[in-house]
């Protein structure tokens, strides 16, 4: 759901124009027309991304629970759980949210246009548009959000690769059992090999192209194009490597068949 969202809301409702390696671009989504900064549309996304993310991790976390042994010291109760999965989105989901509520200055964004080394004063007549200046605090969130990301990458590894290690000590299960958790797993991989592909590597290039201005415009482009894919990416890859989505999909369209059919004979 959250992956369909965040593809809505980039594509048909933000429509994001980058500047890249400039901190900064304009808009032209309706949300951008109907009057909200570009900024506040901007944050939205990326509090979009980053509950995505957190789903991730806490898809991962679960699989990872409900595969290891009862006397695990990695074991974790339900309770436990549960706060760690609200904690988590809740945590991470203050700084987009603050950011998107910071009342920038409009005369100053566009005098940080003009003034910009990227020539950027055509995106003036534009869209709504944004700019950050190269500040020290600026960068510093750019390699905050940087190391968060890595960190998170991280953490979602680090349980697949604990699942594979627990799994080798799964010898006495029966065959079914077996399976299943080689299924669990699997799928699991999978998952997160799309997010990686679409969005932790093309994320490293175009970050890395806002803190240094070491990347060229003509690399965060492709990388940035990349990033859009992925919600279409994930829900073909979702389809066809989760048997449970495609048992839901297939009983949901059955479900709908008949009443199609008495809406037509009507």
């Amino acid at each position: 759901v959250l992956v369909t969202c965040s593809s809505v809301y980039l594509d048909v409702l933000f429509a994001p124009i980058p500047a890249f390696p400039a901190l900064g671009g304009y808009c032209l989504g309706p949300l951008c027309m109907a009057g909200i900064r570009a900024h506040s549309v901007l944050a939205g996304f990326i509090l979009i991304l980053v509950l995505t993310m957190t789903a991730i991790i806490a898809c991962s976390f679960y699989r990872h629970q409900s595969i290891i042994p009862a006397n695990n010291l990695m074991r974790v109760s339900k309770k436990t759980r549960i706060m760690i999965q609200i904690a988590l989105p809740v945590f991470m989901g203050v700084p987009p949210i603050a950011y998107g509520a910071y009342p920038f200055e409009k005369e100053d964004i566009v005098g940080q246009m003009k003034e910009s080394t990227f020539k950027l004063s055509w995106i003036l007549g534009r869209g709504p548009y944004h700019i950050h200046r190269r500040t020290t605090g600026i960068l510093v969130i750019v390699y905050f959000i940087e190391a968060v990301r890595i960190l998170r990458s991280t953490s979602v590894f680090d349980i697949s690769f604990e699942g594979i290690f627990i799994f080798s000590f799964f010898a006495n299960r029966s065959p079914i059992a077996l399976s299943r958790i080689r299924q669990s797993l699997t799928v699991l991989f999978v998952q997160i090999a799309v997010p990686l592909l679409m969005i932790i590597f093309p994320a490293f290039f175009l970050f890395s192209s806002m803190a240094c201005e070491c990347i060229s415009f003509d690399v965060t482009l492709p990388a940035y194009c990349i990033l859009t894919l992925h919600p279409l990416s994930h829900n073909v890859i979702l389809l066809s490597a989760t048997p449970t989505y495609q048992r839901f999909i297939i009983s949901t369209i059955r479900k709908m068949k008949p009443n199609v059919c008495l809406q037509l004979k009507g």
